[in-house]
């Protein structure tokens, strides 16, 4: 009898069962835990990511030379190829004589501020806008010397969303 449990135990089959057994248990552990980190890794990230173009924005606003020089068309090529390299929009916009707003200054080209945007109220915003979605940041701002009130965006992509995708153009997170 001792025999015959002992061989049963060490049998190929049984061997072949537990591992069988242990590969779907290894399997669903790493899936769910897997899945559960993947999910926070990502969350933290793109809130890192968000954060650091939020202060990098703010610091920005704070600057008022670079922001009189960027209205009066004076910034150097060193300045403009940096705010070029930021990574997300800045529109700097001004309040127009017949009414609403007429941007001055931008750094991008892959979207403009609409109307719609305009209309907000300083503060932060996400919104889908017409190839993607946003985080969109309005501060209003003012210069000693000016007439005029301004208004910085900046329009952080988080996900784009094109109608037609092809090779330059994909649906993907920033």
């Amino acid at each position: 009898m001792k025999k015959s449990l002992q061989y049963i135990l060490l049998s190929r089959y049984s061997l072949l069962v537990l591992s069988v057994a242990a590969f779907a248990l290894s399997f669903v552990f790493n899936s769910y835990y897997t899945r559960v980190s993947a999910i926070n890794h990502e969350k933290k990230s793109l809130t890192r990511y968000i954060q650091k173009k939020e202060s990098d924005f703010n610091q920005l606003t704070r600057d008022s030379a670079l922001l009189r020089k960027l209205l009066r068309n004076r910034e150097t090529l060193t300045e403009f190829k940096t705010l070029e390299n930021k990574h997300y929009g800045i529109y700097i916009t001004r309040e127009s004589s017949v009414g609403g707003q007429q941007m001055v200054f931008w750094n991008d080209q892959n979207i403009v501020p609409s109307a719609s945007v305009y209309n907000l109220r300083d503060g932060e915003y996400f919104k889908l806008l017409d190839n993607g979605y946003y985080v969109i940041i309005k501060k209003y701002f003012s210069l000693s010397g000016t007439n005029y009130k301004f208004w910085a965006y900046a329009l952080i992509p988080v996900q784009s969303k094109y109608y037609i995708e092809s090779e330059f153009l994909t649906d993907e997170f920033a």
